[in-house]
């Protein structure tokens, strides 16, 4: 089990600069998030689940989870009614349901709880969106109106992970790809000395990163 003062540790040792002349802790710290950042995104591996609930004559609802950055993995529809049910909502776009249902679509409503609503979801952007929220909002098709009960959609997504700021935090990938993270961080900091051992080293380091994404992305493979 890694933390960032470990992690920050190895990278030192991949460095060969356990003295701390070269890079200083916070140039470390910061190689070492960069590379959480890549491997999270470039492999999906980090996910959250988001509930939403629907408002009435709402077709579109910003996803509240920080950092979410798609494609989504899965999205379903819960009832609140008595008996509960739910329904697993398919993916389509706003091009799609012009061409497919009409320049009326946005306008179809039916009510949650006769179980035929909604049956698809769509992404647009969210221009109102701040650093700390998605970039887009998530649309439904059709639009809910509400007749008894809470109804909702859970939607479950790629994140970007928490920064690592103290010693003791641990990185939010998978307890196996920590060690991926050591690579990630010495190969950007070789990059800044730009000589040619120093690259030689970084693209022998990146390829070592690279090979841990491969192997979380075949992982994943057999999850979702």
């Amino acid at each position: 089990m890694a933390t960032l003062g470990t992690t920050r540790t190895e990278t030192r040792n991949l460095l060969d600069d356990t003295a701390s002349t070269r890079w200083t802790d916070a140039d470390l710290n910061s190689y070492i998030n960069d590379a959480q950042y890549e491997f999270a995104v470039t492999t999906g591996i980090v996910t959250k689940k988001v509930t939403i609930t629907l408002v009435s004559g709402t077709s579109e609802y910003t996803i509240t989870t920080p950092g979410i950055v798609g494609p989504l993995d899965t999205v379903y529809f819960i009832s609140g009614t008595t008996p509960a049910f739910t329904r697993t909502l398919y993916p389509t776009t706003e091009k799609l349901l012009d061409s497919s249902v009409g320049p009326t679509w946005r306008d179809e409503t039916f009510s949650c709880d006769n179980r035929q609503a909604p049956v698809q979801y769509y992404l647009t952007p969210d221009t109102t969106a701040s650093s700390s929220a998605a970039l887009f909002k998530i649309g439904i098709y059709r639009k809910p109106t509400i007749v008894a009960g809470t109804h909702q959609i859970v939607v479950s997504g790629p994140v970007v992970p928490a920064t690592l700021s103290l010693d003791a935090t641990e990185p939010e990938i998978f307890l196996q790809f920590h060690q991926a993270l050591p690579y990630g961080a010495a190969y950007r900091a070789l990059l800044r000395n730009q000589d040619t051992v120093s690259l030689e080293l970084a693209g022998a380091y990146k390829a070592r990163f690279n090979e841990f994404v491969e192997m979380a992305r075949a992982t994943l493979g057999g999850v979702r």
